[in-house]
């Protein structure tokens, strides 16, 4: 697939879409004998290379780390403390963080005029286990992962908002959530905008459309398109995935109608350019089951 971001002045957040997959590590589970409750777990059906070459230019992950506290140290070598890091929805994947980022930096390696964001935060269930010094290390790792973005020094770095894709051309770029960020804010309402040399982009940078605890998926649908109105203020985060009957059916049974439902819309918006409100940015926008015919809808919004 040709490179998705050519322009090197456009400022990135000025970009009406960025195609992202929900859960992006879920699709095979670490343990086999969980095939059957996988299903529920299951957003992915292709591999992250695959997700990258497809278009996709935004990863979402929830982190467990799984090792011994008392093999963790500053030593520990970068390979082997990713490697204890299990990427999770409900189950544990068959993706620890460190092959994440080896299919990551293979495919910035191949499309150095691309740039591969990823979402992190700890996952729901063992979040406690990330304390001080263990995000500490997390993020001393991150910084060494070759390609990421990191800060040039004081007067040297830009502000979030101004990032082109010149700036962060061939990086990978940490949006962190949870612990992973307000561990570094002081309780504080603060904005954190690098850490431990790694520059990051803050949650408070973003307008967060949640659509899990929608219900149904008109109502999905009506706060997805309600995003496209909203004039100026922070870039959108917008998520597809509705979980319905209280999670009695699986993500599948869902993906289907929302990607219907995104090619009209994209469709209609292209009709509507020289007479609608607001901004018309989707932002990132997280998708099940990632399609190579829609993330080309997608992209037509640019």
């Amino acid at each position: 697939m040709r490179d998705c971001f050519q322009d090197e002045d456009t400022v990135f957040s000025k970009m009406k879409v960025i195609p992202t997959t929900h859960n992006s590590a879920a699709v095979h589970p670490k343990n086999p004998w969980i095939c059957l409750p996988w299903q529920w777990a299951k957003c992915q059906s292709v591999s992250i290379y695959d997700q990258l070459k497809m278009g996709i230019r935004c990863l979402d992950l929830r982190l467990r780390l799984v090792s011994d506290a008392n093999e963790d140290s500053d030593e520990c070598g970068d390979d082997d403390f990713l490697k204890r890091i299990s990427i999770v929805h409900f189950f544990e994947s068959s993706y620890s963080l460190h092959d994440v980022f080896y299919e990551v930096n293979a495919f910035l390696k191949e499309h150095d005029n691309e740039t591969v964001f990823i979402m992190i935060k700890p996952e729901w269930n063992t979040r406690q286990q990330w304390v001080g010094e263990k995000i500490d290390l997390l993020w001393k790792h991150l910084f060494r992962v070759p390609y990421t973005l990191r800060t040039l020094g004081y007067g040297k770095s830009k502000k979030v908002s101004e990032w082109t894709f010149h700036y962060i051309r061939q990086k990978i770029v940490f949006l962190p959530d949870g612990r992973l960020y307000s561990a570094y804010t002081g309780g504080q309402e603060k904005m954190v905008s690098s850490i431990h040399g790694a520059h990051i982009i803050p949650p408070s940078f973003f307008n967060r459309c949640n659509n899990w605890d929608s219900k149904t998926i008109d109502k999905a649908k009506e706060r997805i398109t309600s995003v496209l109105t909203l004039e100026g203020g922070n870039y959108p985060i917008v998520e597809t995935n509705v979980v319905r009957y209280g999670g009695a059916k699986p993500p599948f049974f869902v993906f289907k109608k929302m990607h219907l439902f995104l090619e009209r819309l994209v469709s209609e918006h292209d009709k509507e350019k020289e007479k609608e409100n607001g901004d018309g940015r989707l932002g990132f926008l997280l998708l099940d089951f990632c399609d190579p015919a829609v993330i080309q809808v997608l992209l037509r919004m640019r």
